[in-house]
């Protein structure tokens, strides 16, 4: 597992996730949400009715219109992330830092990211179901124990099937929040499905898509035993010039329909070869693309 230095960990504690939906948190956090409540900072008014509180009162109103009109502020509250990692026997694919790898670390990095505004974090690393489960925590001290648990992670169980896994997630967890997804998407179900199940749910949705640059663009040429890395299915395969380049326009087919399906139903999606350094990604690329904000 990566070790974060103190110069990183500095500059996340100056960036604060996104959140453009209502959401009502538990606790007091340091996030101004749109939720209404008995915060400082001043939303609208609204007409007084029998029974409110007087002491929302705003008696300059009063004084110029004769209006009895009620001050609303927004409230301050916690937010919920739901970090999924993809742990499934295609994330092991890569020459020096694996995709699975790549994606744990990514995954620390907005764990601490959350803890250190006061959201709540909760960790599934998942491949044909749920396969490890790190619950609800709380408070950037916790990040240590975030390290502890994706450092016992590896990749195993058959293939991806990542409805299965939102599925029970959302059958045994909470509704709205932000649901963060970690993963190459090499799903041979498909993922539509599971990420509508979190839309329905109330979920706001961010895709990051991992892959090697070996799959992306392979400089295989010649005749190979291609093995499934996931189901250990053989297959002799000629590799001509001709197949690397349906090859390669198959994979970004696959991308852009991944990428075209999040934007028209109103999630984000970054993709990243495990090339591009992690701390890389999260502080220029996520903040560019307007998932991150601060610092």
């Amino acid at each position: 597992m990566t070790v974060f230095d103190t110069q990183f960990l500095q500059k996340l504690e100056y960036l604060s996730l996104l959140a453009r939906r209502k959401y009502h948190g538990q606790m007091m956090a340091q996030r101004a949400t749109r939720q209404l409540g008995s915060g400082i900072e001043f939303a609208d008014h609204q007409p007084y009715s029998v029974g409110d509180d007087f002491r929302y009162l705003d008696w300059n109103a009063y004084a110029r219109h004769g209006d009895l009109l009620l001050k609303r502020f927004h409230e301050e509250r916690d937010l919920r992330v739901d970090l999924l990692i993809d742990a499934s026997q295609s994330m092991a694919v890569g020459a020096g830092v694996t995709k699975f790898q790549y994606a744990c670390q990514v995954g620390a990095a907005l764990a601490y990211l959350a803890l250190a505004q006061m959201d709540r974090v909760e960790i599934v690393t998942f491949a044909d179901d749920i396969l490890s489960t790190l619950p609800e925590t709380r408070g950037k001290a916790q990040i240590l124990t975030v390290l502890k648990f994706l450092d016992q992670q590896t990749t195993r169980g058959v293939d991806t099937c990542l409805d299965a896994a939102v599925a029970k997630l959302t059958r045994q967890s909470h509704t709205g929040g932000i649901a963060i997804l970690i993963s190459d998407f090499l799903d041979p179900h498909g993922c539509e499905r599971a990420l509508d199940r979190l839309r329905y749910h109330q979920f706001e949705v961010y895709l990051v898509h991992v892959h090697d640059t070996s799959e992306a663009d392979p400089k295989l040429l010649g005749d190979y035993e291609m093995v499934d890395i996931e189901t250990g299915a053989t297959r002799l395969l000629t590799i001509r010039q001709r197949d690397l380049q349906r090859y390669r326009a198959a994979f970004q087919e696959f991308a852009t329909s991944l990428e075209t399906f999040a934007r028209q139903h109103g999630m984000s999606y970054l993709r990243s070869s495990t090339d591009v350094r992690f701390d890389e990604l999260i502080l220029k690329t996520m903040r560019r693309a307007g998932w991150l904000a601060g610092g």
